[in-house]
């Protein structure tokens, strides 16, 4: 539960904020007439959001995938992890678990293991998955409607199989939906045929279906930029106490 900066009023709704993530409950809100006493930044209504990470396991780094893109997706990961953390928003991690001891999403093996640096820290929450959608079977549609989270960001692997199908299904359910970019990653696939596909091809083409049908797009830097027009980098803090 939020907390008005001016009052110290518990907010459960009716929030707004400044672009340095400055808190304050509507009738402070209107008594500032919309600007933040502190950066004189304009008080807009705040929406609730949750980061999604989904699969970000030592599976992963089992050689039989071959091929991967984007090796500097974990590194994004955890800039946006780090940003969500420091403003206190929703971070939510998604586990594949498997029912198949030979699998190496097993709990009984290590891969079942998040990865280093991705282990959750205390109020965050871990969901278990067993298909591809981090909402089928897991709670996580009614975990979200109960926090009254609107907006969804999605980052893990990979990004053809548990991302794509988790923003479709986040798209379809009403969700407003971002996917990372350079947040996620692919391997190479076969295609019917018996060609191998670049895990970059996988990964743009994967990218290019869900744009503007059922998510929006975009590198992390460029997602907190939009958030932040007034900064241009990370650990954004407001100017003034």
């Amino acid at each position: 539960m939020e907390h008005c900066l001016a009052c110290e009023k518990k907010m459960d709704e009716g929030a707004y904020h400044c672009s340095h993530d400055c808190t304050f409950c509507s009738e402070c809100t209107e008594s500032f007439k919309n600007v933040c006493p502190n950066c004189g930044g304009m008080l807009v209504p705040k929406v609730k959001r949750a980061l999604l990470l989904i699969d970000v396991q030592q599976a992963f780094l089992h050689p039989k995938w071959g091929s991967r893109n984007n090796p500097h997706a974990e590194e994004e990961m955890l800039f946006i992890l780090k940003e969500w953390r420091r403003l206190g928003w929703e971070v939510i991690h998604i586990r594949h678990r498997s029912h198949h001891p030979e699998s190496v999403f097993h709990p009984s093996n290590e891969g079942f293991r998040f990865k280093e640096g991705f282990d959750p820290i205390p109020g965050e929450t871990v969901l278990e998955k067993d298909v591809n959608s981090a909402f089928i079977g897991t709670g996580l549609e009614e975990h979200l409607r109960q926090l009254d989270v609107t907006e969804i960001v999605i980052v893990g692997l990979t990004t053809p199989h548990c991302i794509s199908t988790s923003a479709r299904m986040s798209g379809n359910l009403g969700f407003t939906t971002f996917v990372l970019s350079d947040a996620t990653a692919a391997f190479d696939l076969v295609d019917p045929e018996g060609r191998t596909l670049d895990a970059s091809l996988v990964h743009d083409v994967s990218l290019a279906t869900l744009h503007g049908e059922f998510a929006t797009v975009l590198k992390a830097t460029d997602y907190i930029r939009a958030l932040f027009p007034d900064n241009s980098g990370a650990s954004l803090q407001c100017p003034l106490p």
